[in-house]
């Protein structure tokens, strides 16, 4: 039972306290009553205490009961009153136990039916503060009786007619694979939902839908008793998407860090889907190592990170801005962390061979090129295969070193000369430390 308020003349105040309903008012409505009272009296309260002080300080008679009639009064001629059929939104003032109310500004207010309100686990999604955005049903005792979707309990002609005409999703459960489609169970209502209509993407096995409950839109009812219904739930699904677009563009900006779907991959990169907004991955960024082809890195269907490196505006409104995406800003670059000098010999592995050389990694990220003028030693050679394969492990110094661009030449003849030198150098160090042969001899006759 809803808290009615009345008014006690003996403490001049406003009272919430619990009565019986009045003649004809079910209980559902009159708590409605009850705790819309509650919520006026809730915002009117600090403007009253200041008229309250003013008439103290001025002498005026008049009870509370009187300014807080007054203030209610003035409050319901503020601001247009919600009509039939009109999408509104506002935030979530109060939560009761069938009911969630809502602020739709100035006096106007809404009440949701709760159970619309609740996920599949039956849960309430929203909580006080939250922005609902609903359809008006219809107006009673003042209050905007607002609908979100309508429920498959709630199936019937009279409520497809009004989910076509206010745009309202509705409840349905997949019975059953038709030539063309699908066929829905909206309650009472039989409906038809196209091939065409299921998905945003094209979808081929209809067979996994079978038994399970989504949301449409109602597209078509034409007939009698038994009318011809149609539902689209790709429809809903485009609606979804450009809400959440629009709510993900605020937010958008150089540097934020998204979660996205691979919808498609090309030679030059792959798309993303970030949620109603499609942005673009070059293949360039998706590692520091080169990658050829983004089937090399991702697939299509797979989730993942990235972050949003530039954002250009579209000339043409109607294709929304150009977003460019880097995977591999997500980790640490391995070229400022490179701790590499000229003259440093490495060992690394072949990666690919190009006509002018070999490309040859020798740190995780890092690639260097070995040109192919410093691949044969002493031998001519036309092309890097004659000599060298994929996945060779090769002996290289480092020739050129440039940070700033990223550039790191090496040289298979300088590492053969590098350690041929050393070599050499180990020689030398052991023969000054033995002496001559006549040294030796000398050493033994003085023995």
């Amino acid at each position: 039972m809803g808290a009615v308020p009345y008014h006690n003349p003996s403490r001049n105040a406003v009272n919430f306290g619990s009565q019986d309903p009045p003649s004809g008012c079910s209980a559902r409505r009159c708590s409605a009553v009850g705790h819309r009272a509650q919520l006026r009296f809730r915002v009117a309260a600090p403007q009253l205490r200041r008229q309250t002080h003013a008439v103290n300080k001025q002498g005026k008679s008049g009870g509370f009961a009187d300014m807080f009639a007054e203030m209610e009064s003035g409050q319901r001629s503020v601001g247009r009153k919600p009509r039939v059929g009109e999408e509104v939104t506002g935030p979530v003032i109060a939560i009761t136990s069938d009911a969630v109310f809502v602020d739709l500004g100035g006096a106007a207010e809404g009440m949701v039916d709760r159970a619309e309100l609740l996920d599949d686990s039956g849960m309430l999604t929203v909580k006080q503060g939250d922005q609902v955005k609903a359809r008006v049903h219809r107006i009673d005792d003042g209050v905007a009786v607002l609908r979100t979707r309508i429920r498959k309990e709630d199936g019937g002609v009279d409520a497809m007619k009004d989910a076509l005409e206010q745009g309202l999703p509705v409840e349905g459960k997949v019975t059953g694979v038709n030539k063309g489609g699908l066929e829905i169970e909206l309650g009472s209502v039989r409906a038809f939902c196209p091939k065409s209509q299921i998905d945003i993407q094209r979808i081929e096995d209809l067979q996994p839908f079978v038994g399970q409950s989504f949301e449409f839109l109602v597209t078509k009812v034409e007939g009698g008793p038994r009318p011809d219904v149609v539902v689209s739930r790709r429809s809903l699904l485009d609606r979804q998407r450009k809400v959440a677009a629009e709510q993900l563009r605020k937010t958008l900006k150089v540097g934020t860090v998204v979660r996205g779907t691979v919808t498609n991959l090309k030679d030059y990169g792959a798309f993303v889907d970030l949620g109603g907004i499609e942005g673009m991955l070059h293949v360039s960024e998706l590692a520091f190592q080169r990658v050829r082809h983004p089937r090399e890195v991702l697939s299509a269907g797979d989730e993942i990170e990235v972050k949003v490196i530039d954002i250009q505006p579209a000339h043409d409104q109607s294709r929304g801005d150009r977003i460019s995406l880097s995977l591999k800003a997500m980790g640490d670059d391995p070229w400022s962390q490179l701790s590499l000098s000229v003259g440093k010999v490495l060992n690394g592995t072949i990666t690919r061979l190009e006509p002018f050389g070999a490309f040859v990694e020798v740190a995780e990220g890092i690639e260097g090129l070995v040109h192919i003028s410093e691949l044969g030693a002493d031998k001519r050679i036309t092309h890097p295969k004659e000599v060298v394969a994929v996945g060779d492990s090769l002996e290289v110094v480092v020739k050129e070193l440039d940070l700033e661009r990223r550039r790191l030449s090496l040289s298979r003849k300088g590492a053969q000369r590098a350690r041929e030198q050393a070599q050499v150098a180990a020689f030398k160090g052991k023969s000054q430390s033995l002496g001559t042969f006549a040294d030796l001899l000398g050493d033994k006759f003085k023995k």
